[in-house]
């Protein structure tokens, strides 16, 4: 072995333009796949930074229709509807997890959290926004993640009435603490509450949520003092589901065990004192979910890009594999002399074709080495596209045992896989022939290798093509979602949030407030009109109702129609341009004693009406303090996201809102750049009141895009990919058509010595190539279709089977691999009859 190492070593480095180019290709293949599964390896194989993190359960649940004990979720982003119209989420009543809290068979330690979103925290004086997190005592005991300093959260320190305490994370500990151990002790103000500092997390430590880093752990109990939800109240009814829940399972018992013994509880609760009894369609089951990497939410959302990202730099390094193997191929056609003096001088065939395939495996780690420096770069520029813009993602990528693990498997299955065949079919050699002078010129003995080299080129290009159709598909559904109406004007709209009601405002004094900055902010001499709204269009989630009734269809007629829920300020319909189909805006009259109104979409009208005119009509739900009255129809407008179908709207007055209203929204329409008027907003809300913070500003358009930040990740992704296996169908294409000039001289002076034209010469090489090119287009065809099935979830306004993408892609790899085959061709139309038929 070290003999064939040695050689291996000199015979490359001899040849330094075949070596470099082949470790080039290979490290191109190898570090994209890399760069890839690091990505990959961050996001969704990493476990939770916890003890035993593969004992943790998420608690979900499901039922075939809307369960008619759940009259209000939040907290859950996992709410929604399968394909067979199943509702499912992720939040639960608190006496539900109390009931499950009782129970000890199955598990170990339960714990529960609410997510508060952002929160006010003021810091020596200082407001900042920082996300924050309630949990039940066993939090941190059930995770087995103790603090760095100080102590976690208690079970007594969860009890209502016990004093207000506080972990806060490593990073806001740098941040605001300065690293300071004295920060223990210390007090901070969480939406105007006190909290006394018990505990630092340890720096590797973000939560459970890898999307959502957390920046404050408090105390359940104090759900009362931070006025959230209805304060105590929450804890006992039964039809707000707001509480996440995790367990940690006892040594020896499945999911499926404590699944059996806990969804009877979850039955039970679901049925209590509910008159009439609920269908049994209409009883939530319980669901389990493994808990060892977090809450699945990131996983969720980038699983299905990853595993398509690591499907295309799969077919990239078969292209590198097939493009080496076609140089060893020809490699070993040029070393027949050296190959056949062996084999007569008593070598055997399997002892050359080992000490060949030595070299194919040096080249295959050289490659593998050069492409993890190469991933280590790469990966950080694929974290960076494939987070949304603003949002950072508290994962770390780059290259660890694991990875290298996976670039050197990577690396040995390409030695295999492009270096064995090559170095066996270089030793079938005839002995004889092959020592003859000049004999690798022999018309005999390339011919099988030629042949090879062919199908490995055909091979290439039905690949690229597979590439470059997912390729164009995703580009025309990133073109027709920039480009679709999407029911507003999303041009010079400033956005922002703010939320008064964290610094203990609340009833008239929140709405006066809104109300103040409103008329502040529009008499800015650059505004045209400012709103308010409780969800910013294309933000993603929002509010989704079900169980609406209408004075047309009853209750039971709309009870599992979706319909997103907006409060809005008057002239918001203005701000947004949204158009008014029908009836009236809302107005300064719509106020909190007035009759209660509504907006609805056209899309609603159409669903809970038909043909009837909707206006004057009323409309009917259980968390609505009164049946509405529609007043107006506007068009529809895309609410979550770009690529959602349509889907019911509904708009109601912010001041007739009941309760406290919170966090809003602020939209600004300017005559300049939004941007430019960020620090006079910033003003205006420090002159009514500076220990209110504004948060997530942004365009419209910056809004927008961040909402299609998945689908311009498949685009210019698979548009690299495609591009890459572009380039080395050119070179593979470009190397075939060359060698076989090359074998071809002898064949081709005749030709030119007996009269043949110079451009049919031409003609004859390129249409070699091209005829390869055409044979690859038509298997890469049937290819694409088979991939664009599976694609086809991902696609907007654009089907799988697209006419100018089938037809767009063939045209180019054509054009390709003209360009490929010309040089080569034009060099043989130079051949010098003498030369070419000199005595061999």
């Amino acid at each position: 072995m070290l003999q064939d190492l040695k050689f291996a070593l000199r015979t490359l480095a001899k040849t330094p333009g075949f070596t470099l180019v082949a470790v080039l290709m290979l490290a191109l293949g190898i570090g994209a796949n890399t760069a890839i599964f690091s990505l990959l390896d961050a996001i969704m194989l990493r476990s939770l930074p916890v003890r035993n993190p593969r004992e943790l359960v998420h608690f979900s649940w499901a039922s075939p229709k809307w369960p008619k004990v759940v009259h209000g979720i939040s907290g859950s982003e996992s709410m929604g509807q399968d394909e067979s119209g199943r509702t499912f989420a992720a939040s639960f009543s608190y006496p539900a997890f109390e009931r499950f809290h009782t129970d000890q068979t199955a598990f170990s330690s339960l714990f529960g959290f609410y997510d508060l979103d952002q929160v006010n925290v003021n810091v020596r004086g200082s407001a900042t926004l920082a996300h924050g997190v309630m949990v039940t005592g066993e939090f941190f005991s059930g995770l087995g993640v103790p603090p760095m300093l100080g102590r976690a959260i208690t079970p007594e320190d969860a009890n209502p009435g016990s004093p207000a305490v506080a972990v806060i994370s490593y990073k806001f500990w740098l941040d605001h603490f300065s690293g300071d151990r004295s920060a223990l002790g210390q007090s901070i103000a969480v939406n105007n509450v006190p909290f006394s500092i018990t505990g630092v997390a340890p720096p590797e430590f973000f939560g459970v949520d890898p999307r959502t880093p957390i920046d404050v752990w408090v105390p359940l109990g104090q759900m009362a003092a931070l006025k959230i939800h209805n304060g105590t109240t929450s804890f006992t009814r039964r039809d707000a589901w707001w509480i996440s829940i995790l367990g940690r399972l006892k040594p020896g018992i499945t999911q499926l065990q404590a699944r059996s013994a806990l969804d009877v509880l979850l039955t039970q609760e679901s049925s209590y004192d509910i008159v009439p009894a609920p269908k049994p369609e209409e009883i939530p089951h319980l669901e389990f979910s493994s808990a060892a990497k977090g809450l699945d939410s990131l996983r969720t959302r980038f699983s299905e890009p990853l595993h398509l990202l690591f499907v295309a730099v799969g077919l990239v390094l078969l292209i590198a594999c097939a493009n080496v193997a076609g140089l060893l191929l020809a490699r070993g056609t040029a070393r027949t002399r050296e190959i056949c003096v062996r084999l007569a001088v008593g070598a055997s065939r399997t002892r050359l074709a080992r000490q060949l395939f030595t070299e194919s495996v040096l080249l295959a780690l050289a490659g593998g080495a050069s492409g993890a420096l190469l991933a280590e770069w790469g990966s950080r520029v694929l974290f960076v596209m494939a987070s949304p813009p603003g949002d950072v993602l508290p994962i770390q990528v780059g290259i660890d045992p694991l990875v290298l693990g996976f670039t050197l498997a990577v690396s040995i299955a390409t030695a295999v896989l492009f270096g064995l065949v090559p170095a066996l079919r270089a030793t079938q050699v005839e002995l004889v022939p092959g020592l003859k002078e000049n004999s690798a010129n022999l018309p005999n003995l390339p011919q099988s290798r030629l042949h090879s080299r062919r199908a490995l080129v055909v091979a290439e290009t039905a690949l690229s093509l597979i590439l470059l159709v997912g390729a164009g598909l995703f580009v025309r559904t990133l073109v027709n979602l920039e480009s679709q109406n999407l029911g507003f004007n999303s041009h010079r709209v400033l956005l922002f949030e703010l939320d008064p009601s964290q610094q203990d405002y609340k009833g008239q004094r929140t709405a006066h407030f809104y109300d103040d900055l409103l008329g502040r902010i529009r008499v800015l001499p650059a505004v045209e009109s400012a709103s308010l709204s409780s969800h910013a269009l294309l933000s993603g989630g929002g509010s989704y109702f079900t169980g609406f009734a209408t004075e047309e269809g009853g209750a039971s007629a709309h009870a599992n129609t979706g319909v997103h829920v907006n409060w809005v300020s008057p002239g918001f319909i203005q701000t947004m341009t949204i158009p008014l189909l029908a009836g009236r805006d809302f107005g300064p009259q719509d106020n909190s004693t007035a009759q209660r109104v509504v907006l609805i979409s056209q899309t609603m009208a159409r669903q809970f009406f038909g043909n009837a005119n909707p206006l004057g009509r009323w409309i009917g739900h259980a968390d609505l303090p009164s049946k509405v009255t529609v007043v107006g129809v506007v068009q529809d407008a895309k609410y979550s996201s770009a690529s959602e179908q349509e889907l019911a709207d509904l708009y109601l007055p912010y001041s007739q809102r009941s309760g406290d209203l919170g966090g809003m929204n602020v939209e600004v329409r300017t005559r300049v750049d939004p941007l430019s008027l960020v620090s006079e907003v910033r003003g205006v809300v420090a002159q009514m009141d500076r220990n209110i913070p504004i948060a997530n500003v942004r365009t419209q358009e910056e809004q927008n895009s961040k909402s299609l930040f998945q689908q311009r990740l498949f685009a210019r992704v698979s548009s690299l990919f495609g591009l890459l296996a572009l380039l080395l169908v050119w070179v593979g294409l470009y190397g075939l058509v060359a060698y076989a000039v090359t074998q071809r001289t002898h064949e081709i002076g005749i030709r030119i010595a007996l009269g043949a034209p110079r451009q049919e010469i031409l003609r004859l090489v390129v249409g070699q190539g091209l005829k390869l090119t055409l044979i690859g287009v038509a298997i890469g065809v049937l290819g694409a279709f088979a991939l664009a099935r599976f694609v086809s979830s991902l696609l907007y306004g654009v089907k799988p089977t697209d006419p100018l993408t089938f037809i767009a892609v063939p045209l180019i790899l054509s054009g390709v691999a003209l360009l490929a085959s010309y040089f080569p061709a034009r060099r043989a139309t130079k051949v010098a009859p003498m030369v070419a038929l000199r005595t061999q």
